[in-house]
């Protein structure tokens, strides 16, 4: 009798941790399309690196009005933030490095918020 009721309780367990609601987050959907554009991986210190952040709304294809934060990471820590702009359809930028981060593994991290949520990419940079 107890293994029946513990079977049938751990059952119940289950069948709620099935059935239960997912988070907002995880239901949303991106209803829009982000490209991240660099010209190299490599860039040269003190001289400008150009960028593009292109956004789109889905399905059509349209431009749209998005915001666009990004900073640089070392080891997984921000050790720069670029900036946070708002922007309709692409966003260009230079940005120079600084002769300190010569070889060193960095990432460009980009995070564009736009209808139904974030997207995010990581361009790993070496610092020439």
């Amino acid at each position: 009798m107890r293994s029946r009721l513990t079977l049938l309780v751990c059952a119940g367990s289950i069948g709620v941790l099935l059935t239960a609601p997912l988070g907002a987050s995880s239901l949303q959907k991106l209803r829009f399309t982000a490209t991240f554009v660099a010209p190299t991986h490599s860039p040269t210190a003190g001289s400008p690196w150009k960028y593009a952040i292109y956004v789109r709304n889905l399905p059509d294809g349209n431009p749209i009005q998005a915001s666009a934060k990004r900073f640089v990471l070392l080891n997984g820590r921000k050790i720069d933030t670029v900036g946070w702009n708002k922007f309709r359809g692409v966003y260009r930028q230079n940005y120079v490095w600084p002769r300190v981060d010569r070889g060193k593994a960095l990432v460009f991290r980009v995070e564009v918020t736009g209808p139904g949520g974030v997207w995010k990419k990581s361009y790993p940079i070496r610092v020439q």
